[in-house]
């Protein structure tokens, strides 16, 4: 239901409620005068019959059955009620005990209801307690409003009653038709005041209706006119600068969407970039874990190794200065043969010497032996003797100059071969000389390398602490690299959570009517 609706239902409600509270307490101060008139009525009757039946006679008795006053008898004395009813209106009967026996109460034959009882609360408060009854009694099927007072007799015993009443339903006619009319005049001025109320609300509420379309249809650029200075105006007002600040931050809103989709998209590929690159880095950072492992093993061998170079360049380097020793000793035993063949040389010059003084012996003893042959074959018989002498001392002389030619020979290759020995042994120490310097430059270069194994060997090992930290380093980096995958993934899915809402916002953003 429309507010319009509302608040005319509403306005109704409250104009009928109003009325009928108004209309309700006019008829009830109405229904009560109208009450307090009967009652004044039944008094007034009451009092016309008690009047009426005092001109008749004094004292009520009973006597053969019949109700007297006085000497009157009141049993189908028909004419007090009649008059009653002219002089007062409405009804009366006289009871004698609970019967009736004088009335003007109709049964629906169109007969007086002679004889007919008394009934309900009446009888008991007036023939029971001796009591006067004011109310409503039924009678005869219709609702009368009623008076009662006892009859006593003379001895104060109740022997009948009086009643006077109005048909109810007969008195409150008017009271009823009052209430039709004014019901009716009531109907009619809610409806006015309805349509009337309708005309208003639909003019004030004509706004909102407006508003209502608007924001259905998310149109930001709907202005209302705000020309009253009632509430109505001031919310015109107080919409068309929510409109257009909602139109301002729905603007920034798509804006804003706009950049996060761009960022997100720029994320979600940086994210993607990231991704391989860390990828390609895992890749690597385990290639290199491998190949560190395989360096620091090489490291450790080679660290080995050069402990070993180490040790063999030690026991080199001891060897090339034991060949030191042993070159310059063998320098020292050939500087000996040197001298020892200068001294052969000189002993030779001297054997030369004395081979050419045997030469010359020889020489000068073959000529003394010829000589002596000759002088000999002089002598003839006699010289065979000094011949036989001189030809042994010739041979003798020969096998000296053989000699001495063959010990000259001796000497000469002697000498040649002493030369030739002083030549290589010369040669040998130039060579001996040359393999000392050499063996004391790679003893030097032996240390070198030495020290160099030493170095490296410590070199190595430092290397294979660095390797180790690398591949701890690598390690630690894969597990860092697959945190930052993770991290990527993470940002990856961010990326494409504001990437939705991007979306969404720009979906939001093109329900409205900017």
């Amino acid at each position: 239901m429309k507010i319009g609706q509302k608040f005319s239902v509403i306005s109704g409600a409250m104009i009928a409620c109003t009325t009928a509270a108004m209309m309700l307490l006019s008829l009830t101060i109405m229904y009560r005068a109208l009450g307090r008139q009967a009652s004044t009525a039944q008094e007034g009757a009451m009092k016309t019959l008690i009047e009426l039946l005092d001109q008749k006679g004094k004292g009520f008795r009973i006597s053969d059955g019949k109700l007297f006053v006085g000497d009157c008898l009141l049993n189908d004395n028909n004419e007090l009620p009649d008059k009653v009813k002219a002089l007062c209106g409405g009804t009366a009967t006289l009871f004698m005990g609970d019967t009736r026996v004088a009335t003007n109460v109709m049964t629906p034959e169109g007969k007086r209801a002679i004889g007919t009882k008394l009934q309900g609360p009446a009888r008991e408060a007036v023939l029971g307690r001796g009591e006067r009854y004011r109310g409503e009694a039924s009678i005869l099927g219709e609702t009368y409003l009623a008076a009662y007072d006892p009859i006593k007799n003379a001895a104060g015993e109740t022997i009948g009653v009086l009643f006077v009443g109005i048909e109810k339903s007969e008195y409150f006619s008017s009271f009823y038709q009052m209430i039709w009319i004014v019901a009716g005049m009531t109907a009619t001025a809610l409806v006015v005041a309805y349509f009337i109320v309708s005309h208003f609300a639909n003019k004030m509420t004509r706004p909102l209706s407006r508003i209502a379309a608007g924001m259905e249809h998310s149109d930001l650029t709907l202005t209302l006119e705000a020309g009253g200075d009632d509430e109505v105006g001031a919310l015109s007002k107080a919409f068309n600068a929510y409109n257009h600040g909602l139109k301002e931050r729905i603007q920034h809103v798509a804006d804003f969407a706009g950049r996060v989709a761009s960022g997100s998209t720029e994320l979600s590929a940086s994210a993607d970039e990231i991704e391989r690159t860390v990828t390609e880095i895992a890749k690597v950072s385990e290639n290199l874990k491998a190949e560190g492992e395989s360096v620091t093993e090489a490291i450790g061998d080679l660290s080995k190794n050069a402990g070993v170079v180490a040790a063999s360049t030690k026991e080199s380097e001891q060897e090339s200065r034991n060949a030191v020793l042993d070159t310059e000793r063998s320098a020292e035993a050939g500087e000996n043969v040197v001298r020892s063949m200068d001294e052969i040389q000189a002993v030779m010059k001297q054997i030369v010497g004395a081979v050419q003084v045997i030469k010359e012996i020889a020489n000068q003893t073959n000529l003394l032996s010829l000589n002596a042959a000759i002088e000999a074959a002089k002598a003839g018989t006699h010289g065979k003797g000094f011949a036989v002498v001189a030809e042994e001392v010739r041979k003798l002389a020969e096998r000296s100059g053989t000699a001495a030619k063959e010990i000259e020979g001796l000497i000469q290759r002697t000498g040649a071969a002493v030369e030739g020995g002083m030549t290589s042994v010369n040669a040998n120490m130039e060579s001996l000389d040359a393999i000392r310097k050499r063996i004391t430059g790679m003893a030097s270069k032996i240390q070198r390398i030495g020290d160099v194994a030493d170095g490296q060997a410590a070199t190595s090992a430092q290397v294979s602490a660095s390797m180790s930290s690398t591949a701890l380093g690598l390690a630690q980096n894969a597990t860092a690299t697959h945190e930052l995958t993770a991290t990527v993934h993470e940002i990856a899915k961010t990326s494409e959570d504001l990437s939705r809402v991007a979306e969404g916002l720009q979906g939001l953003v093109k329900e409205f009517r900017l």
